[in-house]
């Protein structure tokens, strides 16, 4: 999936907006739930394609759709979210099962972003 559809511009009151909207189920999405990372926002927990894909609907004119781009530690989603201050963390599942699991650089890069973002 390119990341290209993801539009240049997007704020952190855009993202802001996102969020109040889909905490008061105010938009109609079509993400599902994040399978390994989310957005932190006042506590809550927020799946960060969803959060990206309503944020860009004041500069793409539409909410963008799951196959408009991908996500993961290292897409252009996360690092939009990780460059206007939020954090992006690890589902407490998952860290409970990663002990087991050899450090990778991956995982070295996500523990160093979520907290890096702390605020």
């Amino acid at each position: 999936m390119p990341d290209s559809e993801i539009p240049d511009g997007i704020t952190r009151e855009d993202v802001l907006e996102a969020i109040s909207a889909l905490k008061a189920h105010s938009v109609d999405r079509h993400f599902f739930e994040s399978e390994r990372y989310d957005v932190i926002h006042e506590g809550e927990r927020f799946a960060p394609r969803a959060v990206i894909g309503v944020a860009a609907r004041r500069i793409a004119g539409r909410i963008l759709e799951p196959k408009d781009f991908s996500g993961g530690i290292r897409s252009r989603c996360y690092t939009i979210l990780r460059r206007l201050g939020f954090t992006v963390e690890l589902k407490s599942e998952m860290v409970e099962i990663l002990p087991s699991i050899p450090e990778s650089p991956t995982l070295r890069e996500t523990r160093r972003c979520r907290f890096a973002n702390r605020t």
